[in-house]
C-alpha cells in the first residue's frame, strides 16, 4: 500500500502551495534538506573554482612570498637580446636600429674561458626567447618566461605581427597595442637600458598609435576589462595584493608575534578585497606555526560559502566550516566540520566513523577533528550563531582564534548578534564593512575589549581608490553623474570635498563616460585639461587614472562656476524607460548581461513582472513529457541490451554498441519553449512584432535536473527554466536557496530583497536594478552596499545601477556620509542588553 503524505512546500504565490508526495519522495527531500540543515557545508558547491582562480592563487601566495623588487640582472644583456632577437625575428632588424660601422670600434680579444661564458649566456637567452610563442589566432601562448626581458620581447614581437597584418582582429589589435604602451611606461627605466630595442618599440608604438580611431575608443569601453588588465598586466610579477592590504597583514601578524591585543577596523570601499584578506592571512599564519586559526564569520552565507570556496585555492590551507543548527525540540548545537584535505589519507574513514565527539560540545568536536587532521585548523568559515557559541567556548580550546568578522553592521538580526559576538571578541579581531563606523561611536565595545585584554590597540585602515566604477541610469534611461545631482554651482565645493574621501561619488564616473563628457566640454578646457593631453596613449586609460581625472574636471568647475550648466549637459539615454511590469517582456531587450533585481517585496514583484509571460504553459507537463522520453530512452537501451545476436540477422554487436552509444550520447531536447526565455530569438520577436534583434547575447532555456521539481512550486520551475532567479531567506529553505545558486551562472535576472545586499560577490554580474520602494525605504548606506554588488575585482568589471525614480538617483548620488547610524545604535543596545 503507497502511504501518501501532505507536505507544505513554500510556493511562488504564497509560499504555502499543497504538494501530494510519496513516502519516498518525502524521504528524498528530508534527507537532501538534513544533509544540507545538519551538516550545514555545500561542499560541492565550495569546491568549484571561480573564474579568476589561478590570480586569485598568486595573491593568497604572496602573503608569504617574499616581495621581490630586485633588480632582474638579464636587463644587463641588451646586446645578447637584441643580436638574439635579430636572429630569430629577420624581419624586425628593419625597426632595430644597427650600430654605425664607423663608431662599433674593433671587438676585444676574449679569453677561451669569456668566450665559453658568452656562448653559454647567448644559448640561455636565445632558449628563453624561443619560448615566445603564438597561437592560429595570434594570441601568446605563455606569459611566464625565466628572463623579465622576454616578457617586453614578447610584448614587442606580438605587436609587430599585428602590425603586419592587413586588417587584423580589431580586439586583438587593441589588447596588442594597450599592451605596448603600458609595459613601455611600466618598463622605460629598464627597456632604455637597451637602447636598440626601446627605440624599435617606441617606432612601432608610435606607427600603432597613429591607427587609434574612435572605433578604438568604443571597442574599449565595450571591453571595460581591458581599463584594468590587459595581456601585459597578466604576469604574475604584475599581481599583488593593495599596499593597504598588505599593511592590514604585516600589523596583524607583529601583533601576533609581540602578542599585543589588537583591534582593527577595515573600511576599505567594496570590491577591494575586503573579505578576501582572510585567505591570505589564514595562509600567512599557517605558514608561521603559531597555532593561531583565523575564525571568519559573516551573516550572509553566500559570502561564506564564497571564502571557503577561496580558502581551497591556498596552499594546504585546512579548512574547517562551522554552522549552528537546530533540533527537532529547538536545541542548538553547533557543528564543526574539516575539508576532506585536512585528513591525512583517511578522510572518508574519518567521516564514517561513528564518535560521540563528532556530535558533542565545541572543546569535544575541536580535541576530535584536531587530533584527527593533525593541526588546528587555519580557517574557521563560521555563520554568526556558530561565531558567538566558538568565540564563547574559545577558553576551553586554549583561545586559537583571530576574529576575522565581515559586514560587522549589515541587517536588523545579524546586528543584534553582532552586539553579542562584541562581549566575546578575541585578542586579536578584524572587523570588517564599508560602512563601518568609528571607534568613538563604539566607544562601548572598545572599552569592554581594553578591559578584557589588559589594551586596546586601535587600527583603523580606510581607502578611498575604487578599481572598478558604474554607470548610474536614472529612471528616464540617462546617465547622471555626481554633478547632475547639485542645485547651484555653490554645491560644487562640496562635491570636490565628498568626491577626495567619498568612495560612493568617486565610484560614479565611468571610464566610457567621463571619455565623451570630456570631449564635450572641449572647448572650454584648458589645453592640460583635455582627454588628449591626460591621456596621450590609449593604454593609459584606467579606471584609477580616470577618476583623478574627474577629480581636476571638478575642481576647474570649481574655479569656473559659469560653466555649471554646460558641465550638467552630457547625460546620454541610454536605456529606454523601464516598467517594472515589462522587465521580463518588452524591456528585457535593455538588460544585456546578468542583472540583480533589488525590491522590499521579491515574489510580489516577480508576480507582477511575470504576468502573461507563460501564457497557459505548465511545467508539470514539460516535466512528465521529459520523464516519458527519458522512460522510453531507457527502454530502448534495456532492449539493446538484451538483444542477442541472431545468425544470419546481419545485426551485430558493433552496430548494437553503436546504437547504445547514440542513445546515451543524445541528450533530453523537452524543455521550457523558448518564446518564454527572456532575450531568446523568439520571445524577442514576440514583443517587438517579429523584428530581429541587436545588441544582446541570445538566451537558451536552462534544462532542470529532476530535484527542482519536488523542491519548487510549478510556476517556480517554469521562472528558473527561462532564467530567472530569486532569492528570499524569510521565504526559501536553505535547500531551495542553494538550489538556486546552483543554477546562478545561468541565469537572466535574479530577484531578491536585502538579504543578497551585504558582502554578497556574485560572478558575472552587470547590473543592479534598485525597486524605488527598496530605495525610500533603506538608507544611503545600504544602498551604497548594493552598488557594491557589482563591478567587482575578477568577478565583473562593468556595472550598470538602474534606478526607477528621480528621488532614488538623489538619494544614491547624495553627498551624505557612508555611516550607517541607526542599525550602529542597534547594535550598541544589543551589547549592553
Amino acid at each position: 500500500m503507497m502511504i501518501i503524505v501532505l507536505v507544505v512546500i513554500p510556493s511562488y504565490e504564497d509560499r504555502k502551495t499543497e504538494c501530494f508526495l510519496s513516502v519516498s519522495d518525502l524521504q528524498a527531500i528530508v534527507n537532501n534538506n538534513m544533509t544540507t540543515a545538519k551538516d550545514g557545508f555545500h561542499w560541492k558547491t565550495i569546491e568549484e573554482k571561480p573564474e579568476n582562480w589561478e590570480k586569485m592563487h598568486i595573491l593568497i601566495q604572496s602573503s608569504y612570498t617574499e616581495k621581490k623588487d630586485v633588480h632582474d640582472k638579464a636587463w644587463e644583456k641588451g646586446e645578447v637580446i637584441t643580436a638574439v632577437v635579430a636572429e630569430l625575428y629577420p624581419d624586425l632588424k628593419l625597426l632595430l636600429p644597427t650600430r654605425d660601422a664607423a663608431t662599433a670600434g674593433k671587438k676585444k680579444t676574449q679569453s677561451k674561458k669569456h668566450e665559453i661564458q658568452s656562448r653559454v649566456e647567448r644559448e640561455n637567452v636565445r632558449k628563453d626567447i624561443l619560448n615566445i610563442r603564438f597561437d592560429k589566432d595570434l594570441r601568446p601562448l605563455t606569459l611566464h618566461f625565466g628572463m623579465e626581458p622576454t616578457f617586453v620581447v614578447m610584448i614587442f614581437v606580438w605587436n609587430y605581427l599585428i602590425d603586419k597584418k592587413r586588417n587584423p582582429e580589431p580586439m586583438l589589435f587593441l589588447d596588442g597595442l594597450i599592451s605596448l604602451n603600458r609595459i613601455m611606461t611600466r618598463e622605460e627605466e629598464n627597456i632604455r637600458r637597451i637602447a636598440p630595442l626601446w627605440e624599435a618599440m617606441t617606432r612601432l608604438r608610435e606607427r600603432m598609435n597613429r591607427s587609434v580611431t574612435e572605433e578604438t575608443y568604443a571597442l574599449l569601453f565595450q571591453n571595460p576589462i581591458l581599463l584594468v588588465e590587459a595581456t601585459a598586466d597578466k604576469r604574475a610579477k604584475s599581481i599583488r595584493l593593495y599596499p593597504e592590504q598588505e599593511k592590514i597583514l604585516e600589523t596583524i601578524v607583529e601583533a601576533i608575534v609581540l602578542d599585543e591585543p589588537l583591534l582593527m577596523g577595515n573600511q576599505m570601499p567594496t570590491g577591494t578585497g575586503k573579505t578576501f584578506l582572510a585567505v591570505p592571512l589564514a595562509q600567512k599564519l599557517g605558514r608561521m606555526k603559531r597555532r593561531k586559526t583565523v575564525l571568519f564569520a559573516c551573516s550572509n552565507e553566500l559570502v561564506n560559502t564564497d571564502i571557503a570556496s577561496t580558502a581551497l585555492l591556498g596552499d594546504d590551507i585546512h579548512l574547517w566550516m562551522s554552522s549552528l543548527i537546530r533540533g527537532d525540540k529547538g536545541e542548538a548545537q553547533v557543528l564543526l566540520r574539516p575539508y576532506k584535505r585536512c585528513f591525512p589519507n583517511k578522510w572518508k574513514d574519518v567521516y564514517k566513523t561513528d564518535s560521540a565527539a563528532k556530535t558533542g560540545s565545541i572543546a569535544a568536536q575541536w580535541e576530535f577533528y584536531t587530533k584527527e587532521t593533525g593541526k588546528n585548523p587555519d580557517i574557521v568559515v563560521a555563520d554568526l550563531e556558530a561565531c558567538y557559541e566558538l568565540l564563547k567556548a574559545s577558553p576551553l580550546i586554549d583561545d586559537p582564534f583571530v576574529a576575522y568578522i565581515d559586514e560587522f553592521v549589515s541587517d536588523t538580526a545579524s546586528n543584534d548578534l553582532m552586539g553579542k559576538i562584541c562581549r566575546y571578541l578575541p585578542r586579536h579581531t578584524v572587523l570588517l564593512s564599508a560602512i563601518l563606523p568609528r571607534f568613538d561611536v563604539l566607544d562601548p565595545i572598545v572599552q569592554d575589549f581594553a578591559r578584557r585584554h589588559g589594551s586596546a590597540p586601535l587600527q583603523r585602515i580606510e581607502a578611498a581608490h575604487v578599481p572598478i566604477t558604474c554607470a548610474i541610469i536614472d529612471h528616464e534611461g540617462r546617465i547622471c553623474m555626481p554633478h547632475h545631482a547639485l542645485d547651484s554651482p555653490e554645491q560644487t565645493s562640496q562635491l570636490v570635498r565628498e568626491f577626495e574621501s567619498n568612495p560612493r561619488i568617486r565610484r560614479c564616473y565611468t571610464a566610457k563616460h567621463v571619455y565623451h563628457w570630456a570631449k564635450d566640454l572641449e572647448d572650454i578646457l584648458p589645453l592640460e585639461l583635455r582627454f588628449v593631453r591626460a591621456f596621450p596613449d590609449i593604454g593609459s586609460i584606467k579606471n584609477e587614472p580616470i577618476t583623478a581625472y574627474v577629480g581636476r574636471l571638478l575642481g576647474f568647475l570649481v574655479d569656473h562656476p559659469e560653466h555649471f550648466a554646460r558641465f550638467r549637459r552630457y547625460r546620454p539615454v541610454v536605456m529606454e524607460p523601464v516598467d517594472r511590469s515589462k522587465i521580463l517582456k518588452e524591456h528585457a531587450a535593455s538588460f544585456d548581461g546578468k542583472t540583480l533585481y533589488i525590491s522590499t517585496a521579491t515574489f510580489e514583484n516577480l508576480e507582477r513582472a511575470t504576468e502573461g509571460l507563460f501564457e497557459d504553459v505548465r511545467f508539470s507537463t514539460i516535466f512528465s513529457a521529459r520523464k516519458k522520453e527519458d522512460a522510453s530512452r531507457r527502454q530502448r537501451l534495456e532492449n539493446l541490451e538484451k538483444m542477442k545476436n541472431a545468425r544470419g540477422s546481419g545485426f551485430n554487436s558493433l552496430e548494437r554498441d553503436r546504437m547504445i552509444a547514440g542513445i546515451q550520447e543524445d541528450a533530453n531536447t523537452i524543455q521550457l519553449p523558448a518564446r518564454y526565455v527572456p532575450n531568446s530569438l523568439l520571445h524577442y520577436r514576440r514583443y517587438h512584432d517579429d523584428q530581429q534583434p541587436a545588441g544582446f547575447s541570445v538566451r537558451s532555456p536552462i534544462y532542470l535536473p529532476d530535484a527542482y521539481h519536488d523542491a519548487f512550486s510549478d510556476q517556480e520551475n517554469l521562472l528558473l527554466s527561462a532564467g530567472v532567479g530569486f532569492y528570499d531567506k524569510t521565504r526559501m529553505t536553505s535547500y531551495q536557496r542553494n538550489l538556486v545558486m546552483a543554477v546562478y551562472r545561468e541565469l537572466f535576472m535574479i530577484f531578491s530583497c536585502k538579504d543578497i545586499v551585504f558582502g554578497t560577490n556574485l560572478p558575472g554580474l552587470v547590473n543592479v536594478y534598485i525597486g524605488g520602494d527598496f530605495a525610500a525605504a533603506e538608507s544611503v548606506p545600504t544602498l551604497y552596499q548594493l552598488m557594491g554588488r557589482v563591478g567587482r575585482m575578477g568577478r565583473s568589471y562593468h556595472a550598470n545601477i538602474i534606478l526607477d525614480s528621480a528621488a532614488s538617483v538623489q538619494k544614491v548620488l547624495s553627498l551624505d556620509c557612508n555611516v550607517e547610524d541607526t542599525e550602529v545604535y542597534r547594535l550598541l543596545d544589543s551589547f549592553r542588553s
